[in-house]
């Protein structure tokens, strides 16, 4: 697999379909608007258009019936802009100097999560501290089958984890957010969410690193390399970390902030096409993340009333002029809620909740995070990592060089460029509800999701402050603007290399190893039990983001033993009221265990991954107990036994047969520490040397029965980590080395 050509071809392919789809509207922008400007502002209006378009399909129809409307709503978009510039009402120009510049933002924003995909070799998807991968790969695949009306209705037991995830999210008040739309680009690429949603998120990132470019060059009303700076820290630490945490919906409200500025800031001038697309990126925020429209509202509510206090000021208005702003506004609600009736009525319910819990219900489930206030601008404007707040800046130098400095440069940008007060009237709307959130309620989660679009707006603010510093054509001042890009991109550019070693050392990465050999599957509507994957410290991504792939491949047939509780393993893989997810008819087996022997015939092996078919009617699959290392610093498959390190018994299930047939597991384990077994009904053990043979008699019902076996050791550590860039290995000493199931009679 070659990774460049498919985070390529993936990141491309959805960047086309934004840009097709978002150049009918931004043909209609005002022609106050450039071209280069309405070229970089495309991709978001197409976001808007395909978010709005398929999260209105799929409420009535799954996204595999209706994925052919994507490429005629876009053909159709495409033609309108290409009719617009035939006939023309739209010119286009786009010099060499514009090209480079679009070309820089594009490889800065691009280039920190895509060499991480690539240093990985896998296209994603990635669970590092927040596991929410899981979550938007199994909704967006959930849709491929299952309306929102029909998926609301069904209840447990569900057919497969992906089912059980899409039908209780469905079930909620939750945005839909961009997953139908990605959805529809999976079908017409062959592939599934597991393939696509890194990829595809990187792509949304850079649709908001070119809003900034935009709005830079918009504002300066010049060819400023100013706006590629604020472009460029798209790519910065703030939006790695949130990538790597797969905060899907988050990235896409910020994505579309800075166009709706500029693009609010167009309709205060009275045009009705500027009223029209304004509505159309409201739809869009409806559509992604509704937490940000009460952001939106004030902060455009604070402008409104600035600018009719300024009005006064200069002579009362006719009523004429009234009137036609009232209408305007009227417009703009109006067709915000008409472009996406779906998602509107979904954000009814979802304020409605929200207004309850900041009433007096609790907020449980959620993060707990330390954010001082002495360290949180240093987080929005990129020159701290957001886990490491609670440290802060290390001293009065660190602290001027990344929070004062940057600060005087926005402050610069202030005083350069007045009608800058927009981004300060959003900044303060955002630390306003964070305030709110957490004077009512103690919600350091909600105080930081409310305080995420001040992030987007420092990084234009930067490139503002930039801008004018030049502008002032003093030799100084221009040494000061070289001196603030300078230590910007030091200081931002040295986080993100910080936070990628992180990333690349802690994070769990879908490994490409888990495709090629599930790949040799000789039936596509198999049954295949998912084995060893829950036994790992980063088992609560990996597990279900394995099983997830292999529901993509198998048309939702992966069985998966959930009993033990090991790593917190089954946290993201269903609703606590899910019965089972074993199915005890599978055929084959992909194993995370590839270095421990069974009776089963290996079809495919890649390092530790293996695929194996069942050779008998009866078959052991372990259930707790073990720990196994990271596929990519470890590719020998080996299990280390962990049971009593983790408070519980090595356990296994005994999978088919019949309760009245008595059936023994025979396990082979291989120990360099004294091992000491307590007595135990139905448990024989022989040790000859540094070899243990043990023998387990099955208990409960066949098909699913279970074999437990305590022990004791003095497990051997691995050495003391470097935290920040390490995740820990199991502790040795005590090996599994085989297991098989046996009948008849058993001899250890």
């Amino acid at each position: 697999m070659n990774i460049w050509i498919d985070l390529a071809t993936r990141e491309g392919v959805f960047l086309v379909v934004l840009f097709a789809l978002g150049a009918g509207p931004a043909s209609f922008l005002s022609a106050r608007i450039d071209s280069v400007v309405r070229l970089a502002l495309t991709p978001a209006l197409g976001m808007c258009v395909g978010a709005s378009l398929t999260v209105t399909l799929v409420q009535w129809a799954p996204v595999d019936h209706t994925y052919w409307v994507l490429p005629l709503a876009a053909a159709l978009s495409l033609a309108v802009a290409i009719w617009r510039v035939v006939r023309g009402r739209l010119a286009i120009s786009l010099p060499k100097r514009e090209v480079a510049q679009i070309l820089v933002v594009l490889v800065a924003v691009l280039a920190p999560a895509s060499t991480l995909l690539h240093q990985r070799n896998t296209v994603g998807p990635v669970a590092w501290n927040v596991y929410d991968a899981v979550g938007y790969v199994s909704e967006i695949d959930g849709q491929q089958t299952q309306p929102i009306d029909v998926a609301t209705t069904l209840r447990p037991p569900w057919r497969n984890s992906t089912n059980a995830y899409w039908d209780v999210y469905a079930s909620g008040v939750q945005n839909i957010d961009v997953s139908a739309l990605e959805g529809s680009v999976n079908d017409l690429l062959g592939l599934g969410a597991t393939d696509t949603q890194s990829p595809f998120l990187i792509a949304i990132l850079l649709v908001g690193g070119l809003g900034a470019f935009a709005a830079v060059r918009h504002a300066t009303e010049s060819r400023s390399w100013a706006a590629v700076l604020a472009g460029a820290l798209f790519g910065g630490a703030f939006f790695l970390q949130l990538w790597a945490d797969s905060s899907e919906a988050g990235i896409c409200g910020l994505a579309l902030l800075i166009p709706f500025l500029v693009v609010g800031a167009e309709a205060l001038r009275g045009r009705v096409a500027d009223c029209v697309i304004l509505a159309l990126i409201g739809a869009g925020y409806l559509t992604v993340y509704p937490l940000f429209v009460p952001m939106i509202v004030l902060g455009s509510a604070t402008v409104l009333g600035v600018l009719g206090i300024v009005r006064l000021r200069r002579g009362r208005p006719a009523r004429r002029e009234v009137l036609g702003a009232a209408w305007r506004l009227a417009l703009v609600l109006g067709l915000t809620a008409a472009f996406t009736p779906v998602a509107f009525a979904r954000a009814l319910s979802y304020w409605r909740t929200v207004l309850n819990s900041l009433s007096g219900l609790p907020v449980s489930g959620l993060p707990k995070y330390h954010l001082p206030i002495s360290v949180l601008p240093g987080w929005l404007l990129q020159t701290h990592e957001f886990y490491l707040l609670g440290n802060g800046p290390g001293g009065a130098v660190s602290f001027a060089l990344t929070v004062l400095a940057p600060l005087v440069v926005i402050a610069v940008g202030f005083g350069w460029f007045p009608r800058a007060f927009v981004g300060l009237a959003f900044a303060a709307a955002c630390a306003l509800l964070a305030e709110y959130v957490w004077v009512k309620q103690s919600c350091s989660y909600c105080v930081q999701r409310n305080l995420l679009p001040i992030a987007p707006l420092a990084a234009v603010m930067l490139g503002l402050g930039v801008a004018a510093l030049w502008s002032i054509r003093h030799p100084l001042a221009r040494l000061g603007a070289a001196l603030a890009v300078v230590l910007i991109v030091v200081t931002v550019g040295g986080r993100v290399l910080d936070e990628r070693r992180a990333i690349a050392g802690t994070a769990y990465f879908l490994a490409s190893s888990d495709r090629t050999t599930l790949a040799h599957l000789p039936q596509r509507d198999a049954v295949v039990e998912v084995e060893g994957f829950n036994e790992n410290v980063r088992a609560p991504g990996e597990l279900p983001l394995v099983v997830a792939l292999v529901n993509e491949r198998t048309g939702g047939h992966a069985s998966v033993v959930l009993d033990a509780p090991d790593y917190s393993a089954n946290a993201y893989i269903g609703p606590p009221d899910q019965p089972s997810l074993t199915n005890p008819a599978y055929r084959f087996v992909l194993t995370r265990l590839a270095g421990v022997a069974t009776d089963r015939r290996t079809l495919s092996r890649s390092g530790g991954i293996s695929l194996q078919q069942r050779t008998s009617s009866l078959d052991v699959t372990p259930a707790g107990g073990l720990g196994v290392p990271m596929t990519y610093l470890n590719h020998s498959g080996r299990a280390w036994v962990q049971a009593p390190l983790l408070g519980e018994p090595l356990s296994f299930k005994l999978i088919g047969g019949s309760t009245a047939a008595p059936a023994w597991v025979h396990i082979s384990l291989v120990t360099s520490e004294p091992i000491a077994f307590p007595r135990q009904p139905g448990v024989t053990v022989r040790q000859i040397g540094p070899q243990v043979g043990i023998c387990i008699r099955a208990t409960g019902d066949a098909p699913v029965r279970t074999a437990d076996v305590t022990m004791s050791f003095a497990a051997i550590y691995p050495p003391p980590l470097h935290q920040k860039y390490q995740v820990a290995a199991p502790a040795e000493g005590v090996r599994l080395a085989s297991m098989s199931a046996v009948t008849g009679h058993c001899r250890p």
